[in-house]
């Protein structure tokens, strides 16, 4: 009978001194990234988490003491439950997760990761996607994955070609990529475009490129700040050509008085 996470806590419980600070601690931790699992459908915490410092410190612990063999056997075995990547950032490591997607599909097309039932895989998946949504997933990685028969469309708000597209469609419209509200940009869009300029330095370079041809502004503050007073400066010249047009359609001449 295969062993889930709540069963596995509560024999790591019964067999540790929960009056120790350290298993406290690393039961805090280890509860904390289930609870991230839930939230993010996979429990690869960046390793500078901004909503909990403490818990991207512990994962990187996990996978140096794990690197060292120094990993108690019963905590390897909680965190693999709850699909816990061991070597995430290695180049090996994915190709062989992905020879492991392929050997479980079995060439079946799916449209959500659930039908995984290996729980780092289905961690391992998600967190593709993730990248994926964000624009940070290579071009040849995306490829592989596609033709193994994942679906990487997903319903969020930031998923990266709908946004792309989104942005293309702005381009097209206002002749410039100055996104913001004076130009008619939606909240989606707006923060879409602060991810990329906040990720520049992660993108792939293909889609650096992309953007860069679309005429992307990667350093847009003072950019669209000198676009908007232009903008701006136009419109007040317009109200007062309109103004001293009534006003001489109304007595004749444009010699306004000064007072």
């Amino acid at each position: 009978m295969a062993v889930d996470f709540r069963s596995a806590l509560e024999d790591y419980r019964r067999k540790v001194d929960l009056n120790n600070a350290n298993e406290s601690r690393w039961l805090l931790r280890c509860l904390e990234l289930a609870h991230y699992g839930k939230l993010h459908g996979h429990v690869n915490v960046p390793a500078k988490y901004p909503n909990n410092k403490s818990l991207g410190y512990w994962v990187r612990k996990q996978r140096y003491n794990h690197s060292l063999n120094k990993l108690d056997s019963d905590r390897q075995q909680l965190l693999e439950l709850l699909g816990f990547n061991f070597r995430l950032l290695a180049n090996r490591d994915w190709d062989k997760m992905y020879r492991m997607l392929r050997k479980e599909l079995e060439h079946l097309a799916i449209r959500d990761v659930k039908p995984l039932t290996h729980p780092q895989l289905h961690s391992w998946v998600q967190y593709q996607r993730s990248l994926y949504w964000k624009g940070k997933l290579k071009a040849d990685r995306l490829k592989s994955l596609k033709e193994a028969g994942v679906d990487m469309t997903h319903r969020t708000l930031f998923r990266f070609e709908h946004n792309l597209e989104k942005l293309k469609a702005f381009q097209r419209k206002n002749e410039h990529c100055y996104v913001c509200k004076s130009y008619g940009a939606d909240k989606q869009l707006i923060n879409f475009v602060k991810g990329l300029r906040r990720t520049k330095n992660e993108l792939p370079a293909d889609t650096k490129s992309l953007l860069d041809e679309l005429g992307f502004v990667w350093e847009a503050k003072r950019e669209v700040t000198k676009v908007l007073n232009r903008e701006r400066g136009k419109r007040a010249w317009l109200k007062r050509y309109g103004e001293l047009s009534r006003f001489q359609k109304e007595f004749g001449h444009c010699q306004i008085p000064l007072d």
